[in-house]
């Protein structure tokens, strides 16, 4: 396992994705993907048809195989050098709340309005860009945000990407141009993704993802 930590997974060698596939759980698989060649680099491209061919025909093992892979990508993803960051904020929702006060009995709720603050950080590798997404409750525009109430986290394999625009941002991102990323509808969910960039840097940033766009090694979601 020391081998497979270590390991860019596009350099894996037969070795190596058999000792992969026993840790997790699929090593009766192994000899067939040694008979068909399967190496670290086939991997994040195998979809269930060729899994099937494997013989990991149960829906189960498919989906435990899904899994790994996506494992291993953001394993890869995070050792990665970047070729890029930013951040840009989110516009201010507010909401209604629910506020417990235990020390008061019987307990006392009361409701209030809230604002709920965060923030997108971007992170851009020659594989992929990743938009991870935190928001913060406030209790209003001018006070510290407290708590965390959500985040998430969303890798976009550049290889999926089908064009790149760049334009003046709405009201809501004044300072900052906006980056259309139109993607592969056959490959992805969600068709369109925005970027807010600093202003002045959208034209930049749009040439660097486009330039590696075709060289880069895509990853199954």
């Amino acid at each position: 396992s020391a081998a497979l930590s270590s390991t860019i997974s596009a350099h894996w060698d037969g070795n190596l994705v058999a000792t992969w596939l026993h840790k997790i759980g699929l090593g009766h698989h192994a000899a067939a993907f040694e008979k068909h060649r399967i190496l670290g680099i086939h991997l994040p491209e195998l979809t269930d048809a060729n899994m099937n061919m494997l013989g990991v025909t149960l829906i189960g093992e498919q989906l435990d195989m899904h899994r790994a892979i996506r494992s291993i990508a953001d394993h890869d993803e995070s050792n990665m050098p970047a070729l890029w960051e930013g951040k840009a904020p989110l516009p201010y929702t507010s909401q209604l709340a629910k506020l417990y006060y235990e020390s008061v009995r019987p307990a006392l709720i009361l409701l209030r309005i809230v604002r709920i603050a965060g923030a997108r950080h971007y992170r851009l590798t020659r594989n992929a860009l990743t938009i991870t997404e935190y928001k913060f409750v406030r209790y209003c525009k001018f006070c510290i945000p407290f708590r965390a109430i959500q985040s998430s986290s969303r890798r976009i394999d550049l290889d999926y990407i089908v064009s790149v625009t760049t334009s003046p941002a709405c009201h809501e991102y004044q300072n900052y141009d906006t980056i259309s990323i139109e993607l592969d509808k056959m490959r992805s969910e969600h068709h369109l993704v925005h970027l807010y960039v600093e202003k002045g840097a959208g034209v930049e940033l749009s040439s660097l993802i486009m330039k590696y766009v075709s060289n880069t090694v895509g990853f199954v979601h």
